[in-house]
C-alpha cells in the first residue's frame, strides 16, 4: 500500500519561528506543542481517520498508483 502526501514548503522550524513571532510563546514550548500535535495527527491519519482543522481543511491520506 502507498500513500500521497503533498508537502508544503515551510518547515517545522518556520512554523516554530511564525508562532514564536506572532504570539511570544517561548520557541521551547512552540517546538514540544507542534510536535505533540504532529505526532497525535500521523497518530489519526495511521488508523485511517481524517484531522479536521476549521479554517484550513482536512488532512487524510488517500492511495496512489505508483
Amino acid at each position: 500500500m502507498v500513500f500521497c502526501i503533498q508537502i508544503a514548503h515551510m518547515t517545522k522550524l518556520d512554523l516554530i519561528e511564525l508562532v514564536f513571532r506572532r504570539t511570544t510563546i517561548p520557541k521551547v514550548d512552540v517546538k514540544v506543542i507542534l510536535e505533540a500535535f504532529f505526532a497525535e495527527s500521523k497518530k489519526q491519519l495511521i488508523e485511517g481517520e481524517p484531522v479536521h482543522m476549521p479554517n484550513l481543511g482536512d488532512l487524510v491520506l488517500k492511495k496512489c498508483l505508483v
